[in-house]
């Protein structure tokens, strides 16, 4: 049995999709299957470029008997009646671009004809199958997982309380709002360290130059990840949207409070094991979690809260639909 994982990156410059694809490849890898990746050969190609070329030339060749789209986007191209695919929002169909719309909604269309199709949480289930009119039988539920590396650490004890954040730099993420609403708070105390780069990177640096608090770490390596979230003392996740929201899983498997907004649309299941907030208690909030006690005991409830996205068991339903689709 041959499987071709089909995914634009397996690291972290697809953010969390690349980070979920190479835990998938890996953990089948290692268990001795016969497996194969389609990818892109360098950073940044473009998605004309890697679905037309690559994806198109590197189907042809293959005689796989399992095909994995680990996204969407990757279901142009394969064969139907022998793919997977991973569906992990369903956002880019409110995109304001014409173009990004068009070419999601094809490759959503599609993948609806395709053996079995897996969602991320229960919330991107009902979206897909409203959107698609694809028959519920084939759509599973299987939630994101936490890499095993991410364990508990005790609270650190620095001098200054620092607040990490991390992702692309999007608009909806909406890191300005974070930037912002720290440097209303005006206490020599505290630091905000933002990983992750995008678009609005320069925008982002530009309104907090003023603030030397505010430290810009760039792309973070995910050799480094763990170190990240083990180095700050809270993590503050203000997405205005996700499919499951893998950052705050990670911060909490490490034993660090999250903070999230409450008009945030994030999946129940996660949202739950976070502190939600609004601009009028953030300062509140904050100065609350100054207490090493009360983040210690936040750090062990939510660590245990998210032993539920368990890293073997989740893979092992992986597993179990590859070989229901080779039958």
């Amino acid at each position: 049995m041959k499987i071709n994982f089909v995914s634009r990156y397996f690291n972290t410059n697809n953010a969390g999709i690349g980070r979920i694809s190479e835990d998938i490849y890996n953990y089948f890898k290692n268990k001795g299957y016969n497996v194969t990746k389609t990818e892109c050969s360098f950073k940044n190609q473009h998605k004309l470029y890697y679905l037309y070329y690559i994806l198109q030339t590197a189907v042809k060749k293959d005689n796989s008997d399992v095909y994995f789209a680990l996204s969407p986007l990757e279901s142009f191209f394969l064969p139907p009646e022998k793919s997977i695919v991973v569906i992990h929002d369903l956002i880019p169909l409110k995109s304001n671009s014409f173009f990004e719309k068009k070419i999601f909604w094809y490759a959503i269309s599609k993948t609806a004809k395709f053996k079995k199709i897996i969602c991320i949480s229960t919330e991107v289930r009902e979206e897909y199958l409203k959107t698609t009119k694809c028959d519920p039988k084939k759509v599973i539920l299987i939630e994101n997982w936490v890499n095993p590396k991410y364990t508990y650490c005790e609270p650190n004890n620095h001098e200054k309380i620092i607040i990490g954040t991390i992702s692309a730099h999007f608009p909806r993420k909406r890191i300005d709002w974070l930037i912002n609403n720290f440097i209303k708070i005006e206490d020599g105390d505290l630091e905000l360290h933002i990983g992750g780069d995008g678009p609005q990177t320069n925008y982002l640096k530009k309104i907090s130059e003023e603030d030397q608090r505010i430290k810009f770490l760039g792309k973070i390596p995910e050799e480094k990840m763990v170190t990240f979230y083990k180095n700050i003392d809270i993590f503050v996740f203000p997405s205005k949207i996700e499919g499951f929201g893998l950052p705050i899983v990670e911060a909490a498997s490490c034993g660090r409070p999250v903070l999230t907004l409450e008009d945030a649309k994030i999946p129940k299941n996660v949202k739950e094991k976070t502190l939600q907030i609004n601009e009028d208690n953030f300062k509140k909030n904050i100065n609350k979690l100054k207490n090493y006690e009360l983040r210690k005991k936040l750090g062990l409830k939510w660590n245990k809260d998210v032993e539920c996205f368990n890293y073997d068991k989740t893979l092992m339903k992986y597993e179990k639909i590859i070989k229901e689709t080779l039958n």
